[in-house]
């Protein structure tokens, strides 16, 4: 019994010993001794585990045996722990790019979409400035057609009043050569009536 404890602490001893470089590294890299993932530290306690059971056999030490099998049961659920601790950490990283190009695509689609409605509003101004502008068009060329009418029917007045006075002239004109033609043929007829009188006045002296 006492040689199994000599043997049992000589393989501890030795392994602890020669595991002293690679817990040091550990301690510079920031892990926390063997407990970490770290594919080394697996390996290398994999390996110490294998040794432990292995001894035990060797020496009949089953407390050596046994604490090899729970020390390499321990490494498994590390590397598994590791191997999950990988695929949840790529996971994050898929989800964060993933997340990320959501985001971007969102950006661009609210960007485009943000572009397509000041497109669309500025289509409408333009719109909207062109019917003002046509409707400001329509308006001066009813102004200037009713402005032309306008002044067309004042020189028609003009004409009309001019035409009226001048016919009204023609009228007065004609009215007083009758007046006067009627004057003259008036009194021709008074010297012919004169005449005839003074004629039967000298034949009734004369009998």
């Amino acid at each position: 019994m006492q040689t199994q404890d000599i043997t049992r602490n000589y393989v501890r001893t030795a392994l602890k010993v020669g595991r002293l470089p690679l817990t040091a590294v550990e301690k510079i890299r920031g892990g926390n001794g063997h407990a970490d993932g770290w594919p080394v530290s697996l390996v290398v306690d994999g390996f110490q585990a294998r040794v432990k059971e292995l001894a035990g056999r060797i020496f009949r030490d089953e407390d050596l045996a046994e604490e090899g099998r729970l020390a390499r049961i321990a490494v498994d659920q590390r590397s598994r722990a590791g191997k999950l601790e990988a695929e949840a950490e790529q996971r994050r990283v898929q989800a964060d790019t993933e997340f990320q190009q959501r985001k971007e695509a969102d950006e661009r689609r609210l960007d485009q979409t943000k572009d397509r409605a000041e497109a669309q509003e500025a289509a409408l101004e333009r719109q909207r400035q062109e019917k003002e502008n046509s409707i400001e068009r329509e308006a001066a060329e009813k102004a200037r057609a009713a402005q032309k009418a306008d002044q067309a029917t004042k020189k028609a007045v003009a004409r009309q009043k001019r035409s009226a006075r001048s016919a009204k002239l023609d009228a007065e004109q004609r009215a007083l050569r009758s007046e006067r033609a009627a004057t003259s043929t008036n009194r021709k007829v008074s010297e012919l009536d004169e005449a005839i009188d003074q004629v039967k006045g000298a034949r009734k002296r004369r009998s």
